[in-house]
Protein backbone atom coordinates (compact mmCIF):
# COMPACT_ATOMS: atom_id res chain seq x y z
CA UNK A 1 0.00 0.00 0.00
CA UNK A 2 1.57 3.76 -1.02
CA UNK A 3 2.06 6.30 1.51
CA UNK A 4 -1.30 8.49 0.21
CA UNK A 5 -3.19 5.05 0.56
CA UNK A 6 -2.56 4.37 3.58
CA UNK A 7 -2.71 8.12 5.17
CA UNK A 8 -6.15 8.39 3.82
CA UNK A 9 -7.05 4.91 5.49
CA UNK A 10 -5.93 6.50 9.02
CA UNK A 11 -8.00 9.09 7.98
CA UNK A 12 -11.23 7.39 7.34
CA UNK A 13 -10.49 5.15 10.46
CA UNK A 14 -10.02 8.53 12.53
CA UNK A 15 -12.94 10.05 10.78
CA UNK A 16 -15.15 6.79 11.61
CA UNK A 17 -14.25 6.03 15.34
CA UNK A 18 -14.87 9.93 15.71
CA UNK A 19 -18.49 9.89 14.23
CA UNK A 20 -21.37 8.95 16.79
CA UNK A 21 -22.45 5.24 16.65
CA UNK A 22 -25.73 6.48 16.79
CA UNK A 23 -25.41 9.09 13.39
CA UNK A 24 -27.16 7.93 11.00
CA UNK A 25 -27.62 10.59 8.51
CA UNK A 26 -29.12 14.10 8.45
CA UNK A 27 -31.82 13.39 6.22
CA UNK A 28 -33.26 12.08 9.30
CA UNK A 29 -35.41 14.52 11.62
CA UNK A 30 -33.50 12.07 14.73
CA UNK A 31 -30.50 9.79 15.17
CA UNK A 32 -30.91 6.38 16.46
CA UNK A 33 -30.87 7.57 20.09
CA UNK A 34 -34.08 9.32 19.01
CA UNK A 35 -31.92 12.97 19.76
CA UNK A 36 -33.84 15.80 17.59
CA UNK A 37 -30.97 17.22 14.71
CA UNK A 38 -32.79 20.13 14.68
CA UNK A 39 -32.86 20.46 18.94
CA UNK A 40 -28.99 20.16 18.60
CA UNK A 41 -28.75 22.82 15.91
CA UNK A 42 -30.92 26.06 18.15
CA UNK A 43 -28.85 28.77 17.09
CA UNK A 44 -25.72 28.81 15.26
CA UNK A 45 -24.62 25.42 16.65
CA UNK A 46 -23.10 22.74 14.83
CA UNK A 47 -23.88 18.87 15.11
CA UNK A 48 -21.31 17.53 17.31
CA UNK A 49 -22.22 13.90 15.12
CA UNK A 50 -19.48 13.39 12.49
CA UNK A 51 -16.27 15.44 12.20
CA UNK A 52 -17.40 16.44 8.69
CA UNK A 53 -19.16 18.86 10.40
CA UNK A 54 -17.41 20.16 13.13
CA UNK A 55 -13.99 19.98 10.93
CA UNK A 56 -15.62 22.97 9.35
CA UNK A 57 -17.40 24.72 12.45
CA UNK A 58 -14.96 27.52 12.22
CA UNK A 59 -15.92 30.17 14.78
CA UNK A 60 -19.71 28.80 15.35
CA UNK A 61 -20.24 26.55 18.65
CA UNK A 62 -20.39 22.76 18.57
CA UNK A 63 -23.54 21.84 20.55
CA UNK A 64 -23.60 18.66 23.10
CA UNK A 65 -25.52 15.85 23.29
CA UNK A 66 -25.69 13.66 26.15
CA UNK A 67 -26.19 10.31 23.99
CA UNK A 68 -22.81 10.76 22.09
CA UNK A 69 -20.67 7.51 21.52
CA UNK A 70 -17.29 7.18 19.56
CA UNK A 71 -17.42 3.81 17.40
CA UNK A 72 -15.12 1.30 18.70
CA UNK A 73 -12.59 -0.36 16.88
CA UNK A 74 -15.31 -3.52 16.69
CA UNK A 75 -17.36 -1.53 14.63
CA UNK A 76 -14.88 -0.39 12.40
CA UNK A 77 -13.91 -3.54 11.45
CA UNK A 78 -17.42 -4.95 11.23
CA UNK A 79 -18.16 -1.99 8.92
CA UNK A 80 -14.98 -2.55 7.02
CA UNK A 81 -16.29 -6.07 6.25
CA UNK A 82 -20.10 -5.46 5.51
CA UNK A 83 -18.94 -2.90 2.93
CA UNK A 84 -16.09 -5.80 1.78
CA UNK A 85 -19.30 -7.79 1.18
CA UNK A 86 -21.34 -5.19 -0.28
CA UNK A 87 -18.58 -5.04 -2.50
CA UNK A 88 -18.31 -8.65 -3.25
CA UNK A 89 -22.14 -9.25 -3.82
CA UNK A 90 -21.96 -6.67 -6.59
CA UNK A 91 -18.96 -7.82 -8.22
CA UNK A 92 -20.60 -11.27 -8.70
CA UNK A 93 -23.96 -9.72 -9.67
CA UNK A 94 -23.04 -7.55 -12.50
CA UNK A 95 -21.11 -9.44 -14.97
CA UNK A 96 -25.00 -10.97 -15.28
CA UNK A 97 -26.18 -7.89 -15.43
CA UNK A 98 -23.97 -6.19 -18.02
CA UNK A 99 -25.18 -9.80 -20.10
CA UNK A 100 -28.72 -8.49 -19.68
CA UNK A 101 -28.77 -5.06 -20.52
CA UNK A 102 -29.32 -4.16 -24.21
CA UNK A 103 -26.91 -2.15 -26.02
CA UNK A 104 -28.45 0.29 -27.63
CA UNK A 105 -30.71 1.11 -24.98
CA UNK A 106 -34.36 -0.33 -25.90
CA UNK A 107 -36.93 1.38 -27.40
CA UNK A 108 -38.94 0.82 -24.70
CA UNK A 109 -38.30 0.06 -20.95
CA UNK A 110 -37.55 -3.43 -20.51
CA UNK A 111 -38.32 -5.63 -17.90
CA UNK A 112 -37.35 -9.49 -16.44
CA UNK A 113 -35.94 -11.58 -14.02
CA UNK A 114 -33.10 -13.90 -13.45
CA UNK A 115 -31.44 -16.15 -11.10
CA UNK A 116 -29.58 -13.70 -8.83
CA UNK A 117 -25.52 -15.03 -9.16
CA UNK A 118 -25.49 -14.17 -5.55
CA UNK A 119 -27.86 -16.39 -3.85
CA UNK A 120 -30.04 -18.30 -6.67
CA UNK A 121 -33.21 -16.10 -5.88
CA UNK A 122 -35.11 -13.96 -8.34
CA UNK A 123 -33.30 -10.68 -9.64
CA UNK A 124 -35.76 -8.31 -10.90
CA UNK A 125 -34.16 -5.80 -13.41
CA UNK A 126 -35.50 -3.09 -15.42
CA UNK A 127 -33.75 -1.16 -18.36
CA UNK A 128 -34.43 2.20 -18.92
CA UNK A 129 -35.11 3.30 -22.50
CA UNK A 130 -34.74 7.22 -21.69
CA UNK A 131 -30.83 6.15 -20.43
CA UNK A 132 -29.89 2.54 -20.37
CA UNK A 133 -29.79 2.46 -17.03
CA UNK A 134 -30.51 -1.05 -14.99
CA UNK A 135 -32.24 -0.82 -11.75
CA UNK A 136 -32.29 -4.22 -10.04
CA UNK A 137 -34.00 -6.15 -7.10
CA UNK A 138 -33.33 -9.12 -5.51
CA UNK A 139 -35.67 -10.87 -3.57
CA UNK A 140 -33.55 -12.33 -1.19
CA UNK A 141 -33.53 -9.62 1.54
CA UNK A 142 -30.44 -7.98 2.16
CA UNK A 143 -28.87 -9.73 -1.05
CA UNK A 144 -28.63 -6.72 -3.36
CA UNK A 145 -30.66 -3.94 -4.88
CA UNK A 146 -29.53 -0.98 -6.78
CA UNK A 147 -30.50 2.22 -9.10
CA UNK A 148 -28.41 3.55 -11.84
Amino acid sequence: MGALAKQSEVAERADFMATCKHFNGIQNECCKARVRFSALRLGDKVLPCAPVFTRHAGSKPIATCADFREQSEQDYLDDRAETQAVIDRFTKVMPAVRAWRTHPKPAVDRSGVIECPVCKGELSLRQSHYNGHVHGHCATPGCVSWVE
